[in-house]
């Protein structure tokens, strides 16, 4: 059962580096999921600043009646963040976050299932994804394409193979 689950600070270099969780999965969930349970490791930082500026002048002196001296208040926030782990042997999960950045297809969000070989079902892609289009007997040209953000699936049965996606 739930007996042996873990939560632990990492250290790497003697700082603070993440914080890895550890969960073991009832034996009913190892055919689908695999074997070993889940583990997340959780890295990064979130920074929250607040600032105030206040100005006036004598009332006496200006031409303005009532002037305020409560400040101007001002909040930045910064968050950059990685998830990644797997859920058993056939599940990894990877996020990455950074609310600064301008880079396109920076943040990411890859939630990916890898079945056995002998499964008819042999991948399934959820967030960040791509679809590649090699040159076979039915389609005359290749093309990559990234940037693409939805469902994936891919799959095979005998010497057929289909690939399904759905995205945005």
């Amino acid at each position: 059962g739930f007996a042996t689950n873990t939560v632990v600070r990492s250290k790497q270099g003697g700082q603070r580096d993440g914080l890895s969780i550890g969960l073991n999965l009832p034996k009913r969930f190892d055919q689908m999921f695999g074997e070993g349970g889940a583990n997340l490791r959780v890295s990064g930082n979130r920074r929250i600043t607040f600032s105030g500026r206040s100005q006036w002048d004598d009332a006496a002196r200006s031409g303005i009646r009532k002037q305020s001296k409560f400040p101007a208040l001002n909040m930045e926030q910064i968050s950059r963040f990685t998830i990644q782990g797997t859920i058993g042997t056939k599940i990894s999960v990877s996020v990455s976050q950074d609310n600064q950045t301008d880079i396109p297809l920076a943040n990411r969000l890859i939630l990916r299932y890898k079945g056995d070989d002998d499964d008819i079902l042999k991948t399934i892609e959820a967030g960040n994804t791509n679809l590649s289009i090699s040159n076979t007997q039915f389609v005359g040209y290749s093309q990559h394409i990234q940037g693409l953000f939805g469902l994936k699936t891919e799959a095979q049965l005998g010497n057929l193979r289909l690939t399904a996606i759905a995205s945005q």
